[in-house]
């Protein structure tokens, strides 16, 4: 992707922005992110991608829901991670929005954080992100199958199997104590 279409797409993205030119915008970048060439040009551009991420936050549910999709698209290369790892309220933001009860972008977020955590380097910062409080806030989640009555939760599982492939993700599952 060109710099200078990426500035001039962070116009677009902008919070006094309309919701139908954002929109706009973000069915671009969807396009770029859903090929590994894409991906790769996102990586090389961390204001767009915290402009996407940033955009997670609108009003308008359509943005909320295109700039979710970038973010599944971006995390399901491993080959983006560790660009990822660097943007810094990624994770923690990431975290909160899927441990909260209403949040209606759970789903999305949670699928985000379970291909995040495939690969080592990764699942330590996610499993970093979600501290003692948040392990056991995941485990009330799957005990919880009406925890979000906005989201299915589908990639529960999953994540919380990927948190496992590290000891300290094992040893907090296997606590008889919890």
């Amino acid at each position: 992707m060109d710099p200078a279409l990426c500035s001039e797409f962070l116009t677009f993205l902008g919070s006094g922005t309309r919701a139908d030119v954002k929109s706009q915008a973000l069915e671009y970048v969807l396009g770029v992110s859903a090929t590994p060439e894409g991906r790769r040009s996102l990586c090389e551009l961390p204001e767009l991608v915290r402009a996407v991420l940033d955009v997670t936050s609108d009003p308008a549910p359509s943005v909320i829901q295109d700039s979710y999709h970038i973010l599944v698209n971006l995390t399901s290369d491993p080959g983006t991670h560790r660009f990822l790892l660097e943007i810094p309220p990624l994770l923690p933001a990431l975290a909160e929005r899927l441990t909260d009860p209403r949040y209606l972008y759970a789903d999305s977020v949670c699928i985000a954080l379970c291909n995040l955590s495939r690969e080592e380097l990764s699942c330590r910062a996610v499993i970093a992100a979600l501290t003692d409080p948040g392990l056991n806030k995941l485990l009330e989640m799957i005990c919880s199958p009406q925890y979000n009555a906005a989201a299915a939760l589908h990639y529960l599982g999953p994540l919380m199997c990927n948190l496992t492939q590290l000891p300290e993700g094992r040893s907090f599952i296997l606590d008889r104590s919890r």
